[in-house]
């Protein structure tokens, strides 16, 4: 364990070095790896597949805020999607500036959950981002999160939108090829239960880690991962049945428990408390009698190796 510790506070001294350069570069490789599976995924535009165009684009993304990051990415869907329909793109780009509008200027510091979100579900590692925001933030994320999956799935109908575009259309019967995308889209989103099924899920973990990190209890934050990755799997298990959604079980639970080892990792760095040094002081002031309990953070000291000549 004291290795660990040592280990942890060489990590943490050359973050907090390097912690500019450290931001930055994470949000260049996350930004050039959405951009780059988003475009091999649409791909009607062979200009902005280009690898110097990602690059470029995924370097302008590590200097923005998560909102900007939005924008640039509702741009490039746009182009993209504007290459091969222009009824498509008109739809899909109303639907992604009323996200931007609703969620993305209102939460801007849970933008990027919107945007992992996608990007995790695409590689079938999801099951994170419960896991972390419930214990790292709260029940404020519960929306972005439930957008960015909502993204992930809505991409997945893109194809049969493509379907619905008559070649040759004029410009008057443009609004009815609209009109029959968005009832094909309204019909398909709401009878998604995988799309119900993972809201539920990922809702129920956020909130009950919420309230179970808040109790008094030694070890509470590792107890409060547990907790919530039981409920994930008890709520997809059974969501799973009732929805007869007819998803897979197997990997869901896999992935939940390497997801649990993950978070509880980013909670080990975040930081550790030394339980057996727990102190309970009582004092008083005019007003209050206190009951306060101190519980001392694990800091490691690096041991230095002197060698001395005889």
């Amino acid at each position: 364990m004291t290795r660990l510790l040592e280990i942890k506070a060489i990590i943490v001294a050359l973050y907090k070095r390097f912690d500019f350069v450290v931001n930055l570069l994470g949000k260049f490789i996350v930004a050039l790896i959405i951009l780059m599976r988003l475009n091999i995924f649409l791909g009607y535009s062979p200009a902005l597949s280009k690898i110097s165009i990602n690059i470029a684009m995924a370097v302008m993304a590590a200097f923005l805020p998560g909102s900007w990051f939005l924008l640039l990415l509702l741009f490039v869907v746009s182009a993209q999607l504007f290459s091969a329909s222009l009824e498509v793109m008109v739809i899909v780009t109303l639907l992604m500036i009323a996200v931007y509008l609703l969620f993305g200027r209102l939460q801007p510091k849970y933008s990027y959950f919107i945007i992992i979100v996608p990007l995790l579900a695409s590689i079938n590692m999801v099951y994170i981002v419960p896991l972390f925001a419930g214990l790292f933030f709260g029940p404020g994320t519960l929306i972005p999160v439930a957008v960015g999956f909502g993204v992930y799935q809505f991409a997945k109908y893109i194809p049969g939108l493509m379907d619905l575009r008559v070649e040759g259309a004029t410009l008057f019967e443009t609004p009815d090829i609209i009109m029959d995308m968005y009832g094909y889209l309204s019909s398909v989103l709401l009878n998604d239960k995988e799309l119900i099924l993972m809201i539920l899920a990922f809702s129920s973990v956020i909130v009950i880690m919420y309230f179970v990190k808040k109790l008094q209890i030694d070890y509470i934050w590792y107890i409060t991962i547990a907790v919530g990755s039981l409920t994930y799997i008890v709520v997809y298990s059974i969501g799973n049945v009732v929805l007869n959604t007819q998803l897979p079980l197997l990997w869901p639970i896999i992935g939940t428990i390497i997801a649990a080892v993950i978070v509880a990792g980013m909670q080990f760095f975040k930081f550790s408390l030394d339980y057996k040094s727990a102190e309970s002081l009582q004092f008083e002031d005019d007003d209050y009698y206190y009951y306060v309990k101190t519980i001392p953070k694990v800091k490691a000291v690096r041991t230095h190796k002197e060698i001395k000549r005889l």
